[in-house]
């Protein structure tokens, strides 16, 4: 029986492995719809199904992006093992909200008006953007690169995506730098300006800076050079006539970029009588407080400014710091060292409640500058961060005249008298509220009280009535100081030969440059704003400007304001009236002050600016004054 029996195990087995050929076979080559390439090659369409397909990041599903702008989020089933992938799709090209890099490119497509508040987001969690039920997901594919978030996309922190496997640290894609912006339709190039050293010595403030100010590459210039004769006699309010003109002889064009061979003007000498300068003092007497945000103080003209009236005086600042508890250690260090480096005696200190607004803190600062005084501290001044003061001998010679053991209250108004009608009789923030030592310690004591009691929410009406509420105070009125309320162009106030203890919103309802604008005032003390008649037709306001009237000055009353500033009306005449009319850029010709340094040698140079139509050929015009030590 056995041989028999071994052609059938023969037989058999042929067939099994017949079976087995032809299964197999099937199995590798048939086209079968619930079946797929790995999940690597998904979206992919191998030239040959013989050879591995190229890996690349995975694309949205064309279905999928049907409807632009729409996401739809499916719950992602939990599975104990991988599932099996879907079948291939069509290739198909990524829609217009696709947030994931195209291969080798910066993703700049994607830039859009809500990236800069997105940031970069972690790809988005599996099927978002579906528009049908969603399949079994592959297992998870390596993710790509970060993209920025586009607009309609929802953060990873809206729909967090689940937990993934540990994947293998992505290369950082180095950042692509913009291309090379063109200057706009009517915007002037900048031009390269040669260095200090190709220009003569006398040029080189102008050389220095004339990039920075974005002059015309051929500009007119002149200069003089002011030799201030001293004296106590001065008076200040008289516009003396000078017969000297400060444009017109000795004027000449320079190249700016070949200015070697330049030949300058000969520097006419003009004497004016001036005040004296003012003495060397300290001010350890007057401390001062504001209460604003740590950009606003770290910002780089707030610590020049404060350091020009500040430096050197012993009068100490009380920076109320709005947003410190959000801020690093070690950011408040680096901004107490730059004040402290500028010379400025400075404490950085933290709101009282950090519940409190800007304005609650305008007046709760009191309290740490109450902590922070000293036996000789008489006056306290709660300031806004934008006030500034050409010196401070003006203000502590005005506050000396009352006696700082009893109480007393003293600022200004506003000029508009409906702002005083709104906000009521009180010292305006920008002027400076000026509390004498005896009242400063009522007002501290009952701090937390007066926040409660107050009528409204702005910090120099808080006050106000805490000052009326818990003392017999009222407010004393100080001439020179400015609340400036004024809007648009404040070219008549600074013309007007007004004596300012202070300034205010010099970087916000316009922008000036008051540390430069008030350096003359280092030379001779009160005579920054000062004016003088030039020729026929020119009035200096030393520190602001130089005016050229077409008609002349013997019809022109000095005396009057121009009503230069836009929001001008009735209201103002009771503070800075009365009026005369604005004049016409073709009837006054208006050069600008713009920068100012002290040289190596102790001069001021002074540079007053008219700038040209360069649309018509125009150019720039500079006259440059240099004070003499």
């Amino acid at each position: 029986m056995f041989p028999s029996k071994v052609p059938r195990v023969v037989i058999l087995t042929g067939l099994v492995l017949l079976f087995l050929v032809i299964g197999t076979n099937y199995y590798l080559y048939d086209d079968d719809p619930f079946r797929s390439p790995p999940a690597s090659s998904l979206h992919q369409q191998p030239s040959n199904p013989k050879e591995p397909p190229p890996v690349a990041p995975p694309v949205a599903d064309s279905k999928n992006e049907a409807t632009v702008g729409k996401v739809e989020h499916a719950p992602e089933p939990a599975h104990p093992h991988p599932p099996v992938a879907p079948s291939p799709a069509p290739p198909a090209a990524p829609a217009a909200h696709d947030d994931r890099p195209a291969p080798n490119a910066d993703n700049k497509a994607h830039d859009g008006p809500h990236q800069a508040d997105a940031g970069l987001k972690p790809p988005a969690a599996a099927g978002q953007g579906a528009q049908h039920p969603p399949p079994p997901p592959p297992p998870p594919p390596p993710p790509p690169p970060p993209a920025a978030k586009p607009s309609g996309q929802p953060s990873a922190e809206e729909h967090p995506t689940p937990p993934q496997p540990p994947q293998p640290p992505q290369p950082p894609q180095p950042p692509q730098p913009p291309p090379p912006s063109e200057p706009k339709l009517g915007q002037v190039a900048e031009q390269p300006i040669p260095p200090p050293s190709n220009c003569p010595t006398e040029l080189g403030f102008l050389a220095k800076t004339s990039a920075e100010l974005h002059l015309s590459s051929h500009i007119r210039y002149n200069r003089r050079c002011i030799q201030p004769v001293f004296s106590a006699d001065v008076d200040r309010s008289e516009v003396v006539n000078i017969t000297t003109a400060l444009s017109g002889e000795g004027e000449t064009t320079i190249d700016m970029q070949n200015c070697a061979a330049a030949k300058l003007p000969k520097c006419i000498p003009i004497k004016l009588d001036v005040p004296k300068p003012y003495p060397k003092e300290k001010y350890d007497n007057m401390i001062f407080g504001i209460s604003t945000g740590y950009e606003r103080l770290n910002d780089e003209s707030s610590v020049d400014t404060f350091a020009h009236w500040m430096a050197g005086t012993d009068a100490m600042l009380i920076a109320l710091v709005t947003d410190m508890q959000e801020r690093s250690a070690s950011e408040i260090r680096a901004l107490n060292k730059r004040f402290g480096d500028a010379g400025i005696k400075v404490a950085l200190v933290r709101a009282l409640d950090d519940s409190f607004t800007t304005s609650q803190s305008h007046f709760t600062v009191l309290v740490h500058m109450l902590n922070h005084s000293k036996p000789e501290t008489q006056w306290y001044g709660l300031l806004d961060d934008d006030t500034f003061f050409p010196s401070l001998k003006p203000l502590s010679d005005a506050l000396a005249k009352f006696d700082h053991n009893k109480d007393y209250y003293i600022g200004t108004l506003s000029e508009d008298f409906a702002a005083v009608r709104n906000f009521g009789y009180m010292a305006f923030g920008g002027a400076g509220a000026y509390l004498s030592s005896a009242l400063a310690q009522k007002l501290g004591d009952n701090a937390l009280k007066c926040i409660e009691e107050a009528t409204a929410p702005e910090g120099d009406i808080i006050i106000r009535d805490c000052v009326y509420r818990h003392s017999k105070a009222k407010l004393t009125i100080l001439d020179e100081l400015w609340q400036q309320d004024l809007m648009g162009d404040p070219s008549g106030f600074f013309e007007s030969g007004v004596r300012p203890i202070n300034l205010h919103h010099w970087k916000s309802w316009f922008h000036l440059r008051p540390e430069k604008m008030s350096l003359v005032s280092n030379i001779c003390g009160d005579c920054f704003l000062q004016r003088w008649r030039f020729g026929a037709d020119e009035v200096l306001s030393n520190g602001y400007s130089i005016a050229k009237y077409r008609d002349g000055l013997d019809n022109l009353d000095l005396n009057f304001m121009e009503k230069t500033a836009s929001n001008l009306n009735d209201g103002f005449d009771f503070s800075i009236g009365p009026f005369r009319p604005l004049m016409e850029p073709d009837v006054k010709k208006s050069f600008l002050f713009e920068d100012a340094e002290v040289d190596d040698k102790g001069a001021l140079r002074q540079l007053y600016i008219w700038r040209g139509n360069t649309e018509i050929g125009e150019m720039d015009e500079v006259i440059e004054l240099v004070w003499k030590k």
